[in-house]
């Protein structure tokens, strides 16, 4: 069997460890970035992230909410991410919901994941705050972003609650013990022949398969997806891989502007599924032959074909 070079990649146990690691290890370096409106970009470093998913925890502490089981209902974000980490780093289990499921659909996941917390996107937040049963259970409804003229309360605002209560001098809060093979998250399955069904996930096996998919290859520094992260590939393989090695993970999280994101990312490689690279494929071809030079593009192709063949590896 042909032996392939390994990278060198640590191993977390836990999400509390995997972030007082990755925040150690990298510290000021770009960790995670994303694209408003505007087409400016936004970034966070690996400090300035570990460092909001600390103030979320410490404020999920304070209102008794830290080590309960906490559902995510809404598009990719940098609020995702964070509320993702300061759930399974504090004890708790995030419940990871498909934000594009019916309305009873994603009630009834929330009511099997026993959720005690929901965290929701704008337009997600509504759905969540009808649920015609089991709402006593849950004690907080918080917004996944921001939203002008909302009174909701937002990740953010928890998160600033978290820094003050850090800066008044209380000691950080430390969470209960982790076991490895505690629970860490709940997805669900596709349910293409039946209810979608909830799926229990280790941290260990969490973490450890993000680590393992990084060992033979390399995505390089800047990595662009738009995989949604409520999917177990998406969440493991896009942000968790990523993070582990120190990379700069580019967020998309609206398909109306995948390709605009695409391009601004300058990304080295971007994790995706074959229904998107055809759709990027295609898009391209489109483009070329809108500004009629599909046929140009077609002899550059066909000579770096002849060029390979012969071990001539040509780029610009």
């Amino acid at each position: 069997m042909k032996n392939f070079p390994r990278n060198q990649v640590t191993h977390y146990d836990t999400f509390d460890a995997f972030m007082e690691g990755i925040e150690k290890e990298f510290g000021d370096r770009p960790a995670i970035s994303w694209f408003l409106r505007n087409k400016t970009e936004m970034c966070r470093s690996f400090r300035e992230t570990a460092e909001d998913v600390r103030q979320l925890k410490e404020a999920l502490y304070h209102r008794g909410l830290a080590g309960k089981n906490i559902a995510l209902v809404g598009e990719n974000s940098y609020d995702w991410i964070i509320t993702y980490l300061a759930v399974a780093a504090s004890g708790g289990i995030a419940v990871c919901i498909d934000a594009e499921q019916a309305d009873d659909s994603i009630w009834q996941m929330m009511q099997m994941a026993e959720a005690e917390a929901v965290f929701a996107s704008d337009v997600c937040l509504p759905i969540c705050e009808s649920i015609p049963e089991g709402k006593e259970r849950i004690r907080l409804f918080a917004m996944l972003g921001e939203q002008k003229g909302s009174s909701a309360l937002t990740c953010r605002s928890l998160r600033e609650e978290g820094r003050a209560l850090l800066a008044d001098g209380k000691q950080p809060w430390r969470c209960m013990d982790i076991e490895a093979r505690q629970t860490a998250a709940i997805v669900f399955t596709s349910g293409t022949t039946s209810a979608s069904k909830p799926v229990m996930l280790s941290h260990q096996a969490i973490l450890h398969n993000a680590s393992d998919s990084s060992v033979y290859v390399s995505a390089e520094q800047r990595v662009f997806s738009s995989l949604p992260f409520y999917h177990t590939y998406g969440m493991t393989c896009a942000v968790l891989a990523t993070m582990v090695r120190g990379a700069q993970l580019i967020i998309n999280g609206d398909l109306k502007t995948v390709m605009r994101d695409l391009h601004l990312a300058h990304a080295d490689s971007m994790l995706t599924v074959p229904l998107m690279i055809e759709a990027i494929h295609n898009q391209l071809w489109l483009n070329a032959e809108k500004e009629g030079k599909a046929d140009g593009l077609r002899r550059l192709l066909k000579i770096h074909k002849i060029l390979s063949r012969v071990g001539i590896h040509k780029r610009s």
